[in-house]
């Protein structure tokens, strides 16, 4: 095929769009026989045109001008035209007969043996779909070496596949690297969606006693191959929303929500996660709300541990829905609707957040998520290019939302400053919930609002400063700490270095919120393509070490948060003063006095009072949240909308203003500076791809081009899938358009792709 053919999509698509059409109505024909369906009609129909699709996918591999969206297109189009419409058909099928089953007077027992014959057809239709995407991912790594690129032994094991290498192995460009990278990531993904159809189905229709091991596994199979396919790219927002819809089956509110929010904010985002997340929040009547109210209803010395745990997760998600969206969730101030107290909601919860052991990972696990879903609700609110109806990006809820924010991590420094002074001598690491310190000092650096209200409040910027402290102490009290991570204690000049990411890092890549790496430590050196840097990037050793350095990372992390406290703190306006000697922040002689919910008379309103003053919060959320009748052109420049750094308009002046980190993004004045207001809240990511500038979200789907802030992705058609409806909007998934509506060139500029991007090109 020669490069003149590959320039002309329509030439090289017609072929493909062709086999497509004609066997997905060959399908149709196949299974609406009232009468009989021929399986094994139905089943060489399938092989043909997988086999089709398959030659051209992989001779395209080898065309240097390949590109990542037109080989990836011909995968989706495999799921979108042959694959999720047969399922649906066969649902259609187990639903008449389950109907059948159902309305007759007097059972019939063919009924049930039609049901398990309709069952075996389906098992084996998968199967032979299963086989399509298993083949593909076979020949891409058996003909080309990715191991560089690709963490090929946990796919090879999760996938349970055994390859025989061909010598010599294609040395892959850096465009066919997109290419095979992208498609091996839909593959896995798509088997997942495989195993979930399969489980689902025999869940749904068979008899308890007919269901096999592998599909009563409440979608194990499914959750492990979604988070491979995120481990392989995890810029695709689509895995996300596809664990979602399985929380969703599982009645779990708490991670629907958290992996609608990880959708709607990865750097590739689906672009109907905002609008599942807003409206499965939005639901009426809301799942959540008769949840919380079920559990809070219970007399407190009733709670076993189990409903307790279940109302921690339930008070935070009414929490946070009131502050995201008070127009669905608010009665009245200070009210939740229903008419219950804010106050008493939040006094509760964050009673019983310090009663929880930490050494437990489900509790860390459930502060850390819920610290995630904060930072982006609130990242929601600021980026006003989120668009959707019930969405308000107003400055009174952003003040708000922000002010419940800090009061969550309040509460969540004095638990980690409890369980330090619990035993200061010999402090047992594990409760100091140093990941989401780190979570949080990193979103303080990269979001100049949230680090400004910091820096000004001497309630926050104390106990931040008695936790670095503490960390810096740590290494005082025990030096031989330091050597055994071979790290460097001058903690303000030195950014630690470690052998691998830390579980944190791996979950949050890609995460917006925090320009989509935790940047507190260098890992520069995972820059270097080698299989151990592969495996470093998630969170592996090859000998397997890492399951053994749980102390040591500890202590990388109290460097970490020790380097990054300083940072932030050096900045403070509450005449904080830090001693270059002891590399102590001196407190007052009233240290920070532990957590109390001491609080003067509430308001006749129900309003909260928390000891914020009003005029002054108000005051530095308007100085930064964004009016879109400023001009740009009449603002004071800052880093945020330089065009030599952040690719802004061109009429936008440059930065003046002296850099306070290292990373660009965070190259902002303070407020003291007046950040100019449009400036954050266009949100131009400085970095070196494109992909890493915003898109513009919308609920309906995308174009297939887009301008401006615009990501360039392929474009989406939302699909119902009717047993995600959840009798309000139902859930979508992601699928492209007709091959027919892409006017992409191939020699058109295209976004360049990365499957880790933070850490440079491959």
């Amino acid at each position: 095929m020669t490069n003149s053919e590959f320039n002309n999509p329509s030439k090289l698509e017609e072929p493909i769009e062709q086999i497509l059409s004609q066997n997905k109505q060959k399908i149709l024909e196949i299974l609406g026989n009232k009468y009989s369906s021929d399986e094994s009609l139905l089943l060489g129909t399938v092989s043909f045109a997988q086999s089709k699709l398959l030659t051209y996918i992989l001779d395209n591999l080898s065309v240097p001008t390949a590109s990542r969206v037109m080989l990836g297109k011909v995968v989706d189009r495999a799921w979108v035209d042959l694959h999720h419409p047969t399922i649906k058909i066969f649902q259609s099928q187990f639903r008449y007969l389950s109907k059948k089953k159902s309305s007759s007077k007097k059972q019939r027992p063919f009924t049930s043996v039609e049901i398990r014959k309709t069952f075996e057809h389906f098992v084996r239709f998968i199967s032979k779909c299963y086989d399509f995407y298993i083949s593909l991912v076979k020949e891409i790594l058996i003909s080309h070496d990715i191991v560089l690129f690709v963490p090929v032994k946990k796919l090879t094991t999760t996938l349970k596949i055994d390859i025989t290498i061909k010598e010599p192995r294609k040395s892959p460009s850096q465009r066919t690297i997109e290419s095979l990278v992208y498609v091996i990531s839909k593959c896995v993904l798509y088997i997942g969606d495989l195993s979930r159809y399969r489980a689902l189905v025999a869940k749904t229709y068979l008899p308890t006693a007919s269901i096999s091991k592998e599909d009563n596994n409440n979608y194990s199979k499914s959750i492990e191959l979604y988070k491979l396919a995120l481990l392989i790219l995890p810029s695709l927002g689509d895995p996300y929303n596809h664990i979602a819809i399985i929380d969703n089956l599982k009645e779990d509110s708490f991670n629907v929500v958290y992996n609608f929010i990880r959708s709607s904010l990865s750097s590739e985002p689906l672009p109907i996660g905002l609008g599942n997340l807003i409206n499965y929040v939005s639901k009426k009547p809301n799942p959540m709300l008769r949840v919380f109210e079920a559990h809070n209803s219970t007399p407190k010395s009733d709670l076993t541990k189990n409903v307790k745990y279940e109302l921690l997760r339930y008070q935070f998600l009414v929490l946070f829905d009131y502050y995201l969206l008070p127009g669905q969730w608010k009665e009245s101030e200070g009210y939740l609707v229903h008419h219950h107290s804010i106050q008493n909601i939040e006094t509760d919860f964050f009673k019983f957040m310090k009663q929880l052991d930490y050494r437990k990972q489900v509790f860390n696990d459930l502060y850390f998520k819920q610290l995630v879903i904060l930072i982006g609700g609130f990242e929601l609110l600021v980026d006003n290019n989120m668009v959707h109806p019930e969405l308000d990006h107003s400055t009174a809820i952003i003040g708000e939302y922000l002010k419940f924010t800090f009061r969550f991590l309040d509460n969540m420094m004095q638990i980690s400053l409890d369980n330090w002074n619990g035993n200061s001598e010999q402090p047992d690491l594990t409760h100091l919930l140093l990941p989401l310190v780190r979570l949080m000092l990193c979103w303080f650096k990269e979001r100049e609002l949230p680090r400004s209200y910091l820096i000004q409040t001497p309630k926050y910027a104390l106990k931040l400063a008695q936790i670095v402290n503490n960390a810096v102490e740590y290494f005082r009290i025990y030096p031989e700490a330091s050597s055994q991570v071979d790290a460097n204690t001058r903690f303000k000049d030195y950014k630690p270095e470690r052998k691998r990411l830390f579980k944190e890092d791996v979950t949050l890549k890609e995460f917006r919120p925090i320009n989509y790496a935790l940047d507190d430590f260098n890992d520069s050196k995972f820059q270097e393509k080698s299989e151990t840097s592969v495996l470093a990037l998630i969170g592996e050793l090859p000998d397997e070490s890492h399951k053994s350095m749980k102390l040591c990372d500890y202590v990388l992390r109290m460097i970490s948060v020790a380097h990054m406290g300083i940072r932030i703190l050096s900045e403070n306006k509450v005449d904080l003063q830090f001693d270059h000697t002891t590399q102590l922040f001196l407190l007052p002689d009233s240290k920070v006095k532990p957590f109390s919910k001491k609080r003067t008379k509430p308001l006749e309103d129900g309003r909260l009072n928390y000891e914020e003053s009003e005029h002054q919060f108000v005051s530095m959320v308007d100085s930064i949240v964004s009016d879109p009748e400023e001009d740009l052109t009449n603002q004071p420049a800052s880093a945020a909308n330089s065009p030599e750094l952040t690719k802004a308009p061109a009429k936008t002046a440059p930065a003046t203003s002296p850099p306070i980190f290292p990373n660009i993004w965070s190259n902002q004045p303070l407020m003291a500076n007046l950040q100019p207001q449009q400036a954050n809240m266009g949100f131009y990511y400085p970095m070196d791809i494109p992909q890493s500038q915003f898109f513009k979200p919308a609920v309906d789907p995308l174009p297939a081009h887009t301008n401006g802030n615009a990501f360039n992705l392929p474009p989406q058609l939302p699909l119902a899938d009717s047993f995600n409806a959840m009798n309000y909007n139902p859930f979508f998934f992601q699928q492209p358009l007709n091959m027919e509506t892409m006017n992409q060139e191939a020699g058109q500029t295209e976004k360049p792709y990365n499957a880790y991007h933070q850490y440079g090109k491959p």
